[in-house]
């Protein structure tokens, strides 16, 4: 079943690069849109630059990528990125979809080794995770952290910042 974003963003205020296919027309003003929602996140980050977004699966979620100023979404040392999963209408409905995204993204130390994973429970009864994993070898071996949680109405997201080649120094990219 594919769920659409019932999401309402201001315009977009900076042009982007989004691949097409699989991305529309229309798709490619949805995401511009998030892409500059979501900036504020990124740059905490510093990751002030947008690299790269699209939706994937058959449209059912969406990733949105941002890097340092000076890098790529093909060579970067950090990367924040963001993926919007649409939930369903129903409270109930929504705990059961996002207990199984939580399930899948678990799966990421098939090609990697978790490090830490934490399972939270909001007061409202939705699911949260916290989890530090690493993926890859030398040069390219990446040093995540990301959190699982809801953000906006109807909407889950996993936020994550990456780090290749070395460790985390601090919260700052």
């Amino acid at each position: 079943m594919i769920l659409s974003f019932a999401i309402s963003l201001s315009s977009a205020q900076t042009p982007v690069e989004i691949p097409s296919p699989p991305n529309s027309g229309a798709d490619k003003v949805l995401i511009e849109n998030f892409v500059n929602f979501y900036m504020p996140i990124a740059t905490e980050f510093n990751c002030t630059k947008f690299a790269w977004a699209s939706f994937v699966k058959n449209h059912e979620l969406i990733t949105l990528e941002y890097v340092p100023e000076s890098d790529d979404v093909n060579s970067w040392t950090r990367l924040m990125s963001i993926t919007l999963y649409p939930l369903p209408k129903e409270k109930a409905s929504q705990i059961e979809v996002m207990r199984k995204i939580q399930s899948g993204l678990l799966g990421l130390g098939i090609n990697g080794k978790i490090l830490s994973e934490e399972f939270y429970q909001k007061s409202d009864g939705y699911p949260s995770l916290y989890i530090a994993y690493e993926i890859g070898d030398g040069i390219q071996k990446e040093h995540n952290a990301g959190a699982f949680s809801t953000v906006v109405s109807n909407t889950a997201s996993f936020t994550q910042i990456q780090s290749r080649g070395r460790l985390f120094e601090s919260r700052r990219c």
